[in-house]
């Protein structure tokens, strides 16, 4: 049997499928939204997860370059001790005088550090001459610490061939460079200043971060 189909009949059946089409074609168009959406938030994620590893092996580089500077004017200063024998703290400023950011100390043989000008310093890691003073020749000993409950410094210190220096027995030699040192060669501005590096160590302390 034929059906035929009058002018009303045929006219909204011609509506119900332009209906279905739309609805159909909106709903690819959410899909593929939706889609083309999470795709372009996944590829700038992994983009600014590759930016962000760039910079952190950047500075990564850079943290152990000026480390390792500090090492070898700690192993240098050490030699320059044992050929030069000062007698007086005034004879070491003068070879080995300090510098804006790095400050010079010695280790005596009782565990203390003391300055160039005879003070004894405090500093939060309290063991931190003892490590000197047991170090390995020509090992480098490096603390993030405190000193005198005021400044925060990078210190890095080694164990020199006893010395008698004004009377006291000094035992090790060590430099100390203030985070705001670090802080300027090492913090960077990220996502148009959105975002900034930190430099962190393993417990958690922030050593250098943005002014």
């Amino acid at each position: 049997m034929k059906y035929k189909l009058f002018g009303g009949a045929k006219g909204r059946l011609l509506t119900i499928i332009h209906s279905v089409a739309l609805i159909a074609l909106a709903a690819c168009a959410l899909i593929m939204f939706f889609y083309y959406n999470s795709h372009t938030r996944r590829t700038v994620q992994a983009e600014r997860e590759n930016y962000i590893s760039e910079i952190s092996d950047q500075l990564t580089r850079n943290i152990d370059n000026l480390q390792n500077s500090y090492a070898r004017e700690v192993r240098n200063g050490a030699r320059a001790l044992f050929y030069i024998r000062p007698e007086t703290l005034a004879d070491i400023g003068s070879a080995l005088p300090d510098r804006e950011n790095a400050v010079h100390y010695l280790v005596t043989s009782d565990g203390r550090m003391i300055d160039y000008l005879g003070r004894i310093c405090t500093l939060s890691d309290e063991v931190y001459a003892n490590r000197i003073a047991i170090s390995g020749d020509d090992d480098v000993v490096m603390t993030y610490t405190t000193v005198n409950l005021a400044k925060d410094c990078l210190i890095f210190g080694t164990r020199i061939q006893p010395l008698t220096v004004g009377g006291t027995t000094c035992v090790g030699w060590a430099v100390g460079v203030t985070s705001e040192q670090f802080r300027q060669n090492m913090t960077i501005s990220l996502f148009n200043r959105l975002g900034a590096g930190y430099l962190i160590t393993k417990d958690g302390t922030i050593v250098a971060k943005p002014n």
